[in-house]
């Protein structure tokens, strides 16, 4: 009980020193504070500019004062809670951020609101720095050495080195962008030459840097422009059918030879895309061995071979360098495995040829491998086919093709045998390979093969995009770098002190030196943070997203901006009845998803919707096709026909069997709908005659559906609930029902009939559809029907939590602009008005609104190429953003502007037209169902079920894994210092050894690696998707704040707990603790190893030992065998003493993953892991049997120790819980505080 008291009075004693030093450091920020109120306002601005005269070199301009009285007014919005310090401290950073151009728009200090503010201020001074560059032609010398680039890399480079310490504050752009001497000034220049000749050349080579990545971005333009200019090259389309005939070289009659087509395979190869050029299977499973935390436990199993060369006797730095290349070899192996298993899942995706054709050879249709397909093939077309090859159309009947996967344009496009368009892309007469035809038969001639088709251009524009380094790899590297500093300063400082101080011969100084940086080695965390990013990959796999690179997880946590495609991502890639038109009135078919408006449900019992469901029944090509036995499943079943009238069979077979319908009123006439008609007729037999008014006494009817404005002019009389009546009257309400619907992106068809009089056109009549014989004027109007591709359920609701938690969402898609407005509104993308829409509103000009003041904006892809700066400064600064009609290339620059000004971009796509951006994005997302392989290829997140709403899980648990990284990192590095500080203190104090290699590496290895894992299961301590994301350039992986909380507090804490176990098991065997200090010699292992005075010494010590004695110790210094039992009894205290240390170790361990549980959030408001529970179990029972076990603990080096000193440990654990429960109460009270200063990591 004694001895527990003194250990919980000791552990007291720590943390009233802790709590000392917080108080300290708070009065310290208190004072800091307090000056921060002297400040007044106008002096804020210039108090972070640089120096005058270097601002005048290159124009910096200079702020006015009234940025402060902005920040008050934008305080006082958010809920008047911004104090003066506050107000001051946010200007200066903001100033000093947005006049040296950092590139970064949100400023972590700030509220929210403030934050989304922060981006249209940065690119208002970047505006003003365009502007003056180009009015004033005496600053070009500024950039010459730039290529005429904007400041700002300069800048960047100036606030960093500025901030940093490194330069003065009067230090001019001529030593960032160098400058000719005879274009500075002559004060400058004076100012420059203090400078330190690193940092000159260290400026120089950043602009290098600059230059060259500028260069290689141009080589990828020119290489999209050469493939750009290959697409819009095919002329074939212009060509009459004899020309293309003889320049293909075939004939449409019979088509090739078998011999001309085998020469022809050989000349022009296979019809495939080539596959994306691959590493060797080695090098793509050798890149799991290098970089990062393999290359710094490799370099550290080095380090330990050296210390082996010059300690060949001790073979422990032998076998610990060959535990550290055993890591690295795992984690690899594992890795490795990982990323294959998705591999082998991406072979499934690939399915996107055609696997057979029918082509016309030697004057007879054959069916062949699509591969073998060459240029001058005829091949039959038809509806359900995908297309082989990129073919000219010859001959074709009410043929139809689905361009989504090449353009993102979803409703089918008719083709034609004519050229429409001087645009290859726009034209009638192609169809593209990988696109598929809906609707309709024809014949094609092959044009192109393989990667010379249009899809395989885009293939090879997506290939010269070269992906960015994922932002986790960056992190690593940050921290990697900041971890060999640290060692190799602590190796250094101590090689010194062996040497001058403790007066160590050199070589074993050397030894001292590199066994330090060995041993800050974190060799437990490279698997420890392998197994969580992999256990986090498998729970998004079962929640639908597949990730193809680990790393990349983090990175879609971080995304401040999704682009998102709209068609199969947004919407469900399937048009869908919405709302009806009929006694001039709009109904409802079900809930508005789409508009938001609220109309009356129709009545299905309704005579006049029953004559509108029969038109829109017979009127139509659309047909199911189920198996044989199988009853129609509207949703299931499969279909053919066109995408609308296929929509409408399903919106009406629930109703009405449309095969009864079709049965019953058999088709004996019909005239295709075209693009001049813009209509189509059908004329059916009427077998069922009923007294119903609504159904004429005839036995033929007249059928019409079409487009509203041309069947409308083909109508006198409309159907009504009073009955059927004159139209005139109606005509404009029915117009403007239409533009109701359509301005919605609805798409409208229209229905209308004329009974045929049985005396005029009697049974077997003989209809005429080429030269008409039955009337086509004066029908009755039925009504309308509007369709939509609706948005997927759900994808509303995540787009609302990506804005929650600052993800910005914009729309891209090549879609019609309404279309996507409408779209984009009721998924909550494009809440608010766009000018247009305001100026239609309000009745004003375009031109007299504030274009500032409106958050919407839609640009279609015509207008981007006359794009200026600042026009695409205002739109990407906008709120809500949607680009319609874009082209791939369009699509990828939007992506690279984002990155420019700081978002970290996050790209959806499904179609092969998305590929460049996929690549070019942070993190490409592509459709598992309807994406295309290329998309898949060039994406590195898969979306297996194509919704939206599993990206936002995808981001979750990005964010959720940076959070868990953090706290295993933090977790980690805590022990590392009761590994460490034993070795150091040996050296510098020659106290006794505390822990052993092996007892390292089984706490490493061992008793931490399940706790630590166990973390990958915290969910999020509160709503992650409530906050912004993180900034990349000042949140950190690892801070100084996680190094600070890790290493001084509770790092120096669990030592100086083990150290005071290890001196009380020295106590037990009777070495006070004075004797334990520069005595170093007498407590070595190797029993004849003693020197002569150091063998006096420790006779002496024995001398004193009462408990030595009590136990029956011989102190007769001549007799050999009381020396073999002194030196026993010192033995036996050496291994207790490190005995102990290890359990302590341990025992401090367990309070550590329960503080290391939360970072902000109590640990009794946290949620249960039972994986860390087992995790702490497994680590109690790991110690015990490397402690108690025989034979076992022969193994760490382990012995039993008494059960006291055990209780000297326990209280470590409950301290640790105690204090750190203060200080994160500390944080939720005051999160922008000293505390949080300090330890918020």
């Amino acid at each position: 009980v004694i001895i527990f008291s003194v250990g919980l009075l000791a552990d007291s004693l720590n943390f009233v020193f802790l709590l000392i030093f917080l108080f300290l450091h708070r009065r310290r920020c208190g004072e800091e504070m307090a000056s921060d109120r002297s400040v007044s306002p106008s002096a804020i601005p210039t108090s972070v500019l640089i120096d005058e005269e270097a601002r005048k070199v290159c124009d910096v301009p200079q702020h006015p004062p009234p940025r402060v009285e902005t920040l008050r007014k934008l305080g006082e919005q958010v809920g008047r809670s911004l104090t003066m310090p506050t107000v001051a401290r946010a200007a200066r950073t903001m100033t000093a951020r947005y006049v040296l151009g950092v590139p970064e728009y949100k400023v972590p200090d700030l509220p929210l609101a403030l934050q989304f503010t922060a981006q249209e201020l940065r690119f208002k001074v970047n505006q003003e720095f365009q502007r003056r560059k180009e009015e004033a032609e005496r600053k070009r010398k500024c950039t010459e050495r730039v290529e005429g680039e904007d400041f700002a890399p300069s800048r960047t480079v100036l606030s960093t080195t500025v901030s940093a310490g490194l330069l003065p504050k009067a230090v001019s752009h001529k030593v960032i962008i160098d400058i000719p001497e005879n274009a500075v000034d002559p004060t400058v220049l004076a100012a420059n030459s203090a400078l330190p000749p690193a940092i000159r050349a260290q400026s120089r080579r950043d602009v290098a840097k600059r230059v060259e990545s500028e260069r290689k971005i141009e080589e990828q333009d020119k290489k999209k422009d050469n493939v750009a200019k290959k697409i819009v090259d095919i002329d074939v389309h212009k060509l009459g059918l004899p020309e293309a005939e003889r320049k293909l070289e075939t004939s449409f009659a019979q088509g090739l030879t078998s011999t001309e087509a085998a020469a022809r395979l050989g000349r022009y190869g296979p019809n495939t895309l080539t596959p994306p050029k691959q590493a060797p299977w080695i090098v793509r499973v050798g890149v799991h061995f290098v970089g990062g935390f393999q290359s710094m436990l490799l370099l550290g199993g080095i380090l330990c071979w050296i210390v082996y060369a010059f300690t060949p006797t001790d073979p422990t730095n032998l076998y610990l360098g060959f535990i550290f290349w055993a890591v690295v070899i795992f984690t690899g192996i594992f890795a490795a495995f990982q990323e294959s298993k998705s591999e082998k899942m991406m072979e499934g995706f690939r399915n996107l040829a055609a696997a057979t054709c029918q082509v016309l050879r030697d004057g007879t249709t054959q069916t062949i491998d699509a591969v073998t397909l060459v240029i001058g093939d005829i091949v039959v077309l038809e509806a359900g086919q995908k297309v082989p090859a990129d073919v000219r159309i010859i001959e074709c009947s009410v043929l139809k093709v689905d361009n989504s996967s090449l353009t993102g344009e979803p409703e089918p496009l008719k083709r034609t045998a004519h050229c429409t368009d001087d645009n290859p892309m726009e034209t009638k007469n192609l169809a593209f390979s990988g696109t598929g035809f809906v609707e309709g038969k024809g014949m094609g001639v092959v044009f192109q093969t393989g990667d010379n088709t249009v899809i395989g251009k885009i293939a090879e524009a997506a290939g010269t995009a070269e992906k960015p380094e994922t932002l986790l790899k960056g992190e690593i590297r940050y921290f990697i770098t900041r971890m060999i500093m640290l060692a190799v300063s602590m190796g250094l400082i101590f090689f010194f002190i062996s040497m001058f101080a403790a007066k160590y011969d050199w070589k074993s100084s050397l030894v001292f030196c590199i066994g330090i940086i060995a041993a800050n080695v974190p060799e437990g965390l490279l698997p420890q943070l392998t197994v969580q990013l992999t256990l986090t990959a498998k729970r998004m796999k079962k929640r639908n997203v597949l990730v193809k690179n680990l790393e990349i997880i983090e990175t879609l946590g971080s995304t401040t901006c999704i682009a998102s495609d709209k068609t199969g991502t947004l919407t469900q890639n399937r048009m869908t009845v919405s709302h009806l038109i009929y006694d001039a009135t709009i109904w409802n078919t079900g809930p508005d998803a789409v508009s938001g408006t609220t109309y009356q449900t129709f009545n299905i019992e309704s005579p006049i919707y029953s004559a509108l469901r029969r038109c829109a029944t017979l009127c139509n090509r659309a047909i199911f096709l189920p198996e044989p036995g199988e009853k129609v499943d509207v949703a299931t079943t499969k279909t053919k026909g066109d995408a609308s009238e296929t929509a409408l069979i399903k919106f009406i077979h629930p109703q009405r069997d449309i095969f009864e319908a079709r049965q019953d009123n058999d088709k004996v006439a019909e005239i295709p709908f075209n693009s001049n008609n813009k209509w189509a007729l059908t004329i059916n037999r009427l077998e069922v005659v009923s007294d119903d008014p609504s159904s004429p006494s005839s036995s033929y009817i007249v059928l019409m559906k079409g487009a509203p404005e041309r069947v409308l002019l083909r109508c006198s009389r409309i159907m009504l609930s009073s009955g059927v009546v004159g139209i005139e009257e109606y005509r404009d309400r029915i117009a403007g029902l239409n533009t109701e619907l359509a301005r919605r992106g609805e798409r409208v068809l229209a229905f209308a009939e004329i009974p045929l009089s049985p005396a005029k056109f009697p049974k077997g009549f003989a209809f005429n559809c080429d030269e008409v014989n039955f009337p086509l004027e004066g029908l009755t109007f039925l009504g309308m029907i509007s369709l939509i591709d609706p948005p997927r359920v759900g994808v509303k609701e995540s787009i609302e939590t990506c804005q929650q938690a600052g993800i910005k969402v914009i729309m891209v898609t090549g879609d019609h602009p309404e279309t996507a407005r409408a779209i984009a509104r009721s998924i909550s993308i494009m809440p608010s008005e766009t000018i247009k829409e305001v100026a239609e509103r309000t009745g004003q000009p375009v031109t007299d609104i504030n274009k500032d003041e409106v958050n919407a904006v839609v640009v279609t892809g015509t207008e981007l190429p006359d794009f200026t700066e600042d026009q695409w400064s205002y739109v990407l600064t906008r709120k809500e953003v949607v680009f319609a009609r874009t082209l791939p290339q369009q699509k990828q620059d939007i992506v690279r502007r984002l990155q420019k000004i700081g978002h970290i971009v996050a790209v959806t796509g499904d179609g092969t037209n998305d590929c460049p951006a996929l690549r070019q994005a942070a993190c490409g997302v592509a459709m598992g169902i309807a994406g295309s392989e290329i998309a898949k290829e060039a994406a590195q997140v898969v979306l297996l079920d194509d919704n939206f709403a599993s990206l936002v899980v995808g981001i979750e648990e990005g964010r959720l894994i940076f959070d868990n990284m953090k706290k295993c990192i933090y977790y980690t590095l805590v022990h590392l210092v009761p590994e460490i500080m034993p070795f150091l203190v040996y050296v510098a104090a020659r106290f006794p050894l505390g822990l052993y290699t092996t007892q390292l590496l089984f706490i490493d290895l061992g008793t931490d690696l399940i706790p630590a894992v166990s973390l990958a299961w915290e969910r999020g301590e509160s709503a992650v998707m409530s906050k912004p994301p993180r900034n990349a350039l000042t949140d950190r992986l690892v801070g100084r704040q996680l190094f600070f909380l890790s290493y001084l507090v509770w790092g120096m804490w669990e030592y100086l707990v083990c150290l005071w176990v290890q001196a009380w098991a020295f106590k037990l065997r009777g070495f006070g603790f004075a004797y334990l200090w520069g005595l170093a010699g007498i407590w070595t292992a190797d029993p004849n190893s003693l020197s002569a005075s150091e063998a006096a010494t420790l006779w002496n010590i024995m001398d004193d030992n009462s408990v030595y004695v009590s136990h029956g110790g011989c102190l007769d210094r001549t007799y050999p065998m009381c020396a073999q039992q002194a030196r026993d009894w010192r033995d036996a205290a050496m291994v207790e003493g490190s005995s102990a240390f290890f359990y302590a170790v341990v025992i401090s361990q367990l309070g550590n993953i329960l503080i290391s549980k939360t970072r902000y959030m109590s640990l009794f408001q946290s949620r249960w892991n039972k994986w860390m529970f087992f995790g702490m179990l497994f680590a109690l029972l790991v110690i015990n049997l490397l402690t108690y076990v025989p034979g076992i603990n022969n193994i760490s080096g382990s012995r039993p120790i008494p059960f006291v000193l055990i209780a000297l440990a326990l209280p470590s654990p409950v301290v640790m819980i105690i204090c750190d429960e203060f200080r994160k109460y500390w944080l939720r009270r005051d999160p922008k505080g000293c505390v949080a200063a300090m330890t918020d990591y």
